[in-house]
This record gives structure tokens, sequence and C-alpha cells, in this order.
């Protein structure tokens, strides 16, 4: 709402006295936000400082001289301890009361800190808020933005809207914030505080006596209810409906029958609509199954309260906890060794599980530091896949399967063993997607198992395998592939796994035990695994043969279910071949010139027609769209804004200070373009038939390639990916208002279109505010996910689906802590799972690489990729999310009931560890255990078929 618009609504017929009065500042302070000094106060310091999202300047002001007044213009004044570079500020009201305090900048004794209205004590809002909770649009918070008009002397001021002043007159605010909008220039703005009285702060305010201000708006009845969707596992909730009466605010309180009063804080109270619409008005955190008086008034810009409306209702019950899943217990060990035969022994373990080639150790049960020491543990004996004597693998219709076989040698001298696997009974059992040995790679000193080599028909591997080069290598893993069929019949099927070795000869039988579930995972995935990449997946020249690669890459995302989504515009602008189709013209007159190569190119994932086996026919979940802030049109010529600065950050320091708003720095031919080429997408997609596929308008590129490094080549003056400081909040919202203006089109020929959505990669999705509201479908965020778990549950409840993206685990980790990374992941509230970068190079077969899950297979002579085992935990997580899925549909579960379960069993305590905001990062557990994994899954399905 504008502010003439708000000033119609709360300040009705501007007249009498024009009064200037000057406030004083009575408290100040600086919140320090960055991570190591969010617990400081600056209560006492002479200079406070504003920068960026790192410094917030906090002010309380003495407004005894304007109490009753109708404000019209107010300006703050600021003085400078220093020369700045502010250009445009925030200023903010605060929906939680605060302390000044008396710290020195250090780590706080007392006051407010950045995670502390009042130290130690004090919460901003809830347990584990902080001041953002409160201020800048949250807790229902106003933010106004105003550039800064210097002064003379190091003075400068920017103007105050009065809105923001009869918020603090209301009781709508305990000061206000401001914040430094133009913090890419990475400066320390310092500002005298009122330690300084010659140079204190201080509000510049002109008005007078509102004198009549007529009869206050009458508040209607308001009608209360229990809110059981507003409940948690030991809150209640009520929701109010009444019609909005108009006012500045409302005042609210709560009390439960028979005890004292309590006001609901501001930050949970929302704001008024306008006049006469109906709104609804949550109240949780109440008492369960309590009965409570509740009132309401609305209360105007001068602080004038209208009737209340008191009503009585009784809270909702709390959440109800899942039903306990059935008890399983792990397999135990047998009590003796695998069969030795000829020197060999056989034994099988989860697939997820890292067996040291060398002591045949199991890194999941003995931990890192006994991983390559003396020989110890009973998984030879038994464990979650094995009994001692044989396999035992549980699987769902529709299901990929992974099973390690080990072989061990008591001697290292090298034998040639030959692999068969044989089915026992005339019930068909799956044939096998393929057998494979597992390549070993070092990491910090010790081997793990990390690719899968194939093993043709007929083929012996050698052990100890040489082209691997393990030094004492005495183990060989096997990993076994298998779908099962979505028709396959419930019930059991047996084989057996024949070991063949020579010199001395031996031959070992593995029996395998398949047992089908009468469960169906869902061949279309319920919970995404974006297996992000960049370019081309392989350096080929020949765009035909460079098709065939590119294929077997998508397909194995695929069978794994995951979408392997590449980006094909670099930072510089530089397509991809075939990623974007060619166009011509300019403006609204902007076409596609030919659509044959990008068909050819990505026809085949739409539609499904690349894709076999259980998943046959079904297309990619999601793609990128070429659309970019260098495509369809080039920046050069038409934005009008920039610089040739060749010095980095200054440059950027230069644009944000000189730049005008996005939208007025680019010339209306590049909007139209980009509406256009949109449109036609859409018209295209329409015309194939392509319409199971979501189509993500994605901008990924950072100014930081307009570097020396990076030789200046970045299109992009913004963080567009991971986006921080509001120009760039601002460029994100721009080019989602032109993509969906380009979607808002529609023909009679499209009753029907396929699903195109907004996506964002949001490190920082706290300091989003309101810019992107309605404007994002898609936001992937990283550690956020559990660090702000209040505003990402905000964030689902409008709509927006969210994907948690990190880094795969390190090579030396537990392959576990891809499964865990699933199962945290959708329990935390996220559709998805985003590995950013999933393709490596030759070098990964020497080199731990935690991004290369998949690479080149040339070496094996194979035309698509080697998988990384840590991509097979992927699929593994995001089919015990499916399980999940289906229970949550059979039992009407939420989020947060399936996390309460899965905490039964798992307990699941990982912490995301990034270096920076910047930084992936990824999720970390402690001692995982595969049997507590393989409980989870065998009670979930003992769950769903018992109903």
């Amino acid at each position: 709402m504008g502010l003439i618009s708000l000033a119609a609504l709360f300040f009705p017929g501007l007249m009498g006295q024009n009064n200037a009065v000057r406030l004083p500042v009575i408290a100040d302070t600086s919140l320090q936000a960055y991570a190591e000094e969010v617990n400081c106060n600056s209560g006492a310091v002479a200079n406070l400082r504003i920068k960026g999202n790192e410094h917030y300047l906090l002010l309380k002001f003495d407004l005894a001289a304007i109490t009753g007044w109708q404000v019209r213009r107010a300006r703050l004044y600021l003085h400078d301890s220093h020369p700045n570079m502010l250009r445009t500020l925030g200023l903010s009201t605060v929906a939680a009361d605060w302390t000044e305090g008396t710290g020195d900048g250090g780590p706080a004794q007392d006051g407010c800190t950045f995670t502390r209205a009042n130290w130690p004590d004090g919460l901003w809002a809830w347990p584990g808020s902080d001041f953002l909770d409160v201020a800048l649009t949250g807790g229902n918070t106003i933010v106004r933005y105003a550039d800064i008009q210097p002064g003379a002397d190091g003075w400068f001021s920017v103007e105050v809207d009065p809105v923001l002043i009869h918020a603090m007159l209301s009781g709508a605010s305990h000061g206000l914030c401001v914040s430094d909008e133009k913090g890419q220039t990475r400066h320390n703005n310092d500002v005298h505080s009122r330690e300084q009285s010659s140079f204190a702060p201080y509000l510049e305010v002109e008005g007078g006596p509102a004198g009549e201000l007529g009869p206050l708006p009458e508040l209607g009845p308001v009608v209360a209810e229990p809110w059981p969707a507003g409940a948690s596992f030991e809150t209640g909730a009520v929701r109010l409906r009444l019609h909005s009466p108009g006012t500045f605010r409302y005042a609210i309180a709560c009390r439960p029958v028979g005890e004292a009063e309590l006001q609901l804080p501001l930050y949970q109270v929302p704001r008024p609509v306008e006049a006469g619409r109906e709104q609804s008005v949550p109240v949780t955190g109440l008492r369960p199954d309590a009965d409570y008086q509740i009132t309401i008034s609305g209360v105007d810009a001068f602080g004038r309260r209208t009737n209340s409306q008191a009503v009585s209702v009784r809270s909702s019950s709390v959440k109800r906890r899942p039903e306990p899943l059935p008890g399983i217990t792990a397999v135990a060990p047998s009590g003796s060794e695998p069969v030795l035969a000829g020197g060999l022994r056989v034994w099988a373990c989860p697939a997820e599980c890292k067996v040291s080639p060398v002591t045949g150790n199991v890194l999941e049960e003995v931990g890192a530091e006994a991983y390559e020491g003396e020989p110890t543990g009973q998984y030879r004996r038994g464990n979650p896949v094995w009994d001692g004597g044989r396999a035992l693998v549980r699987a769902a219709r529709g299901e990929l399967i992974a099973l390690q076989v080990i072989v061990e040698s008591e001697t290292p001298t090298p034998r040639q063993v030959a692999v068969r696997l044989e089915a026992n009974d005339s019930e068909a059992f799956p044939a096998p997607l393929g057998i494979y040995r597992n390549w070993y790679v070092r990491d910090g000193g010790q081997w793990y198992a990390e690719y899968l080599a194939p093993l043709g028909e007929g083929d012996t591997l050698s052990l100890p395998a040489e082209d691997n080069a393990v030094a004492g290598q005495r183990n060989q893993g096997l990993t076994l592939l298998w779908e099962v069929p979505l028709d396959a019949t419930p019930g059991s099927r047996s084989a057996s796994l024949r070991v063949t070795a020579g010199e001395p000869d031996a031959t070992l039988t593995l029996p395998l035990e398949l047992e089908i579930l009468p469960l169906t995972i869902p061949p279309h995935t319920t919970f995404e695994l974006d297996l992000n990449c960049y370019g081309e997946v392989q350096s080929v020249n020949d765009w035909a043969e460079y098709l065939q690669v590119e294929r077997q890459y998508y397909a194995w995302a695929h069978r794994l279910r995951g979408t392997l989504n590449s980006l094909g515009y670099s930072h510089s602008g530089r397509m991809s071949r075939g990623y974007a189709p060619p166009v011509e013209g300019e403006g609204a007159a902007m076409r596609v010139a030919d659509w044959s190569e990008w068909d050819e190119h990505f026809g085949p994932y739409l539609d499904g027609s690349a894709f076999t086996g259980v998943r046959a026919g079904i297309p990619v979940t999601h793609m990128y769209l070429p659309l970019h802030e260098a495509w369809p049109s080039p920046m050069a010529g038409h934005y009008s804004a920039g610089n040739d600065l060749r010095k980095y950050p200054d440059n950027i320091a230069l644009h944000a200070l000189t730049a005008p708003p996005i939208e007025q720095a680019f010339d209306e031919a590049y909007k139209e373009a980009f509406r256009t080429i949109t449109r036609q997408f859409v018209e295209h997609f329409h015309d194939r038939g392509w319409n199971q596929t979501s189509m993500q308008c994605y901008q990924n590129n950072k100014y930081y390639y307009k570097s020396e490094e990076s030789d200046f080549r970045g299109t992009s003056w913004w963080l567009l990916d991971e986006p921080s400081h509001r120009d760039d909040w601002l460029a994100l919202a721009f080019f989602s208002r032109l993509f969906h203006e380009g979607l808002s089109y529609r023909s009679p020929l499209l009753p029907e279109q396929a699903c195109f959505e907004y996506r964002g990669d949001i490190s920082r999705p706290h300091l989003q505010r309101d810019w992107l509201d309605s404007l994002i479908d898609v936001m992937c965020v990283s550690g956020a996910l559990f660090e702000h778990p209040e505003q990402c549950r905000a964030f689902r409840a409008q709509g927006v689906r969210l994907w948690h993206y990190g880094e795969a685990n390190p090579v030396a980790a537990s392959n576990l802590n891809g499964v865990a990374w699933a199962l945290q992941a959708y329990c935390g509230g996220a559709d998805g799972i985003l590995p950013w970068q999933v393709i490596g190079g030759e070098s990964a077969y020497t080199q731990p690489t935690p991004t290369a899950l998949l690479i080149p297979g040339t070496r094996f002579g194979l035309t698509g990729p080697v998988v990384s085992l840590r991509l097979l935990a992927l699929c593994r997580g995001q089919q015990d999310v499916e399980y999940l899925n289906l229970l949550c549909q059979q039992r009407g579960y939420d989020r947060d009931q399936i996390a309460a379960l899965v905490a039964q069993t798992l307990g699941l305590t990982g912490r995301q560890v990034q270096a920076s905001a910047e930084d992936a990062g990824n999720l970390r557990f402690d001692r995982l255990r595969p049997e507590d994994f393989a409980a989870l899954r065998h009670a979930v399905a003992v769950a769903l078929t018992e109903g």
C-alpha cells in the first residue's frame, strides 16, 4: 500500500497547525549480525555502525512533545564519524521492546543483541528467534525505503514516512530500525551515537495537535473457534474471524478463565486489512483444551482504541502424535564367520556401508579410527542384510535396490575371480541392472569404495585389482543393482551368487533372498532429487556423439530417481550448444527462429522416450529454461546503468550508488523480448504435448565475476544466486515479474499449459522480507531450513516448495549421510534435496571429489558415466522418503507428525556445516548405523501393509 493511500487510511483530513519539533534519541545501539558477533552489545559506544546485513541501527525517541499529534513530515538526522557510502536506508518498525545496554561492542553483559532483546534471557520472540523476526517485515512490521540527503559538517538526513512515527505513537513499534540497503559497497558506515551529545541522532517532526478526529470506526462482531491446524504437540490454538475496522493495529489480550490477562505480543498480531474486509487472526501457543476469554480492539494512528469485543472460546487440542511404528529387531550376528573355501570368504552388507579393501573393517561399525586398523567387528557375521549364511533384501514394487557383496582373500596373492548370479526358483527373479566392482579412492590416507566399475557378462575381476592399485588389498566389494518390476507378485524369490576363483580353485555360493512387498513405490517421484550441474556433461566435439553421451547421464540420473538438471548458460552469458533455441528480431517482435536442435536435444527428456526400466516413459520432473539476464536479449545496449571500472569490488559499489531502479535501467525492448520468448515456450510446449515437466526460470549469475580474477566477464550486477542485499532481491523480483507477465498470456488454444515456475537459490531466506512474495515457486535453501524453521514454515504456507541444497558427503564419510540428508530435509519441511554439483572429471578416479557423483566412463569403454556409491545412497534416501510419503497418505500425517515418527527410530542430529553463507556446505551427522535405517524402513513397510 503506497504512502498516499496509507495517509488517507490512517490520517483523514490533514488539517490544523504545522509545527516543527526536534525529538532527541533516548536509547541507541547497533545490532551486530555477523556470525561471531551476534551476542555482542554496543549500547554505550560513541560510534554506531550501519552496514548491509551485518549491522543494524536501533533508535528510541522521546515522543512526549508530539503526543496526540498528526504528523505530516519527519526526517531523521545522523552524523558521520567518518565519510559514509550510504545511499538508500531502510526504516522499519520494531515489534518487540528492547534494552539499550551498556556494552562496548564486545560480548554482552546486558542489553540487546542480535539474538536477544535483553541479554541474556529476553528473547526477541520465540525460542531461536533473532532481531529479523521482529523487524524489516518480520513480525508484521512496516518498512519504508528512502535515499539519504547529505548535509553540512558531516550531517546527513533521510525522510521518515509519517506512518512509522504514528506506529511508535500508537504502540505498534518500539523505536525504529535503520538499515543500509546498499550493503554490496561493503563499507563500514559509522555514525555518532547519543553518547556524542553534540552529534547525537535526532528526529525532526512537522505537524501539530490532531484536534477533532471524529469518531473511531466500530469494531463489529468477532467469531472465535478452535483451530487445530495451528496446534503443536504441546499447545492448542484458536482463530478469530472479523471484519476489519481499518485501524492502524489490533490489540489482543488472552485470558485463561480464572487467571490474569496476557497481551498478545506485537509480532504475533497481523496488521488490519482494508476496512470492511473479512480477516482471520490466528492465536497460537495456547494451553490445549482450555477455556479462554479473548478481547480484541482496534487502535488508530493516535493510540485511540475502538470498542472492544470479548469472546469466549475453547482452544483446540494438541496435534495428534503419530502411532508408534511396529517394533523391529535388528539382525543379530550368527556367531560364526562366513564359510572359508580356497582362502576366500563371501559375505554381504548394505550398499551404503564402506568396507575397507585392506582390512575388511566396516566404517559404520568400527568408526574412522579403527577403519584400517587390525581386522575387527561383527558385520561379517550379521548385519541388516546378512544373517551369517544368506543375504536378505526386502523391497517394494518399483524400487531400485542395491546390495554389496564382499569377496575376501586370506592373502594378497593375485587371483582371478568370476561372479555369476543364478535364479533358484521358477518364479522369475528380477534380472539385475548390473554387477559392479567397487572402485576405491584414497582420501586422508585411507581407501574408500566410491564408484561402480562395470563387470561385463563373463568378465572376471582381479583380486587385488591391478588398475585400482590399492596397496595391501585383500577385499573386493561388489555392488548388485535391481529394479523390482511394477507388476511383480509379492512374495519371496531366491537366487545364488556364485563366486569362482582359481589358483587354488574354489567356488563359493552366496544364497540371496528377495522379498517383494505388497507395496508400490510410485514411478512418479514425490520428493525431488535434483542433480544440478553446469554446461556439458563431458567434452565431446561431435554433436550427435555428445547427445549419445548426455543421454546416458540423464538415464542414470532418472534410473536413480533423480533429475539431471544442467544449467547451460555461464556467468559471461555464453550458452552451451543446443541449450537455447536461436532467436531473431527485437522486443515484442522477437521470435524463436528454429526449434529443431532444441527439440532434438531436450525432447526425449520431456516426453520420457529417453528412459527405460520401471520408470520408462516418465519425463524428467523439472528442467531449467535458458532465460536469464543475458538471454533472449543481451544486457549490452538494453541496460543503461553499469560502469567500466576495472577494479573489483569498487565497480560493484559504484553501480550500487549510481544505478537507477532496475526496471528503469532496462529498456522496453528488453522487457518485451523476455515476455515474448516466455510466451513462445508456453505455446511450443503445448504444441508438443509436454505438460509433465516443471520448466524453471532461474537466475544463477553473480557480480563476483566482474572481478580481475574472472577477467571481468560477468554480466550480472547483482547476486541473483544467493541474494544478499536489497538490489539483489529487487532484481530477482523484476525478472520474476517479467516471467510471470509472459506466462499470463492466455490463448483459447492453450486450455492446459505445462507447468512453468520461477525458482530461486536462496541461501539467506531470512533476508527476503516481502520482495519475492507471490513471485517465487521453488526456493532452494541451505542451512536456513533448520536455522530459520519458522520462516521456512511460513514460506510453505504461502505455497512455496522448499528444496534443501548442499554438497554430497565427503568420500571419507559414511554414505549413510546421503540417506540421512534426504530424511532430515524431508522432516524439516523440504520437498527435495539438491547437491549443487554432481559432474566430475577423470581426475575423480584418484582424487577424492565431493561433487563428482557422475564421472566419465571412457576408461571402461562406456559411452556414459560411472556412478558414485554416494549417488546410490541419495537414491536410497529418496526412496525412504517415498515410504514415508505413502504412510502420510495412508494416515493423514503432516510433516511434524512424520518427523516425530522418524525421531522414534533414528533421532537424526544433522548439522549444516558451511564455510560461509555462499558455501553450499553439507549436513554432517554423528554416528550413523545401517541397522537403524533398515529398522525404520522395515517398520514403515509393516505399518503400511497392516494398515
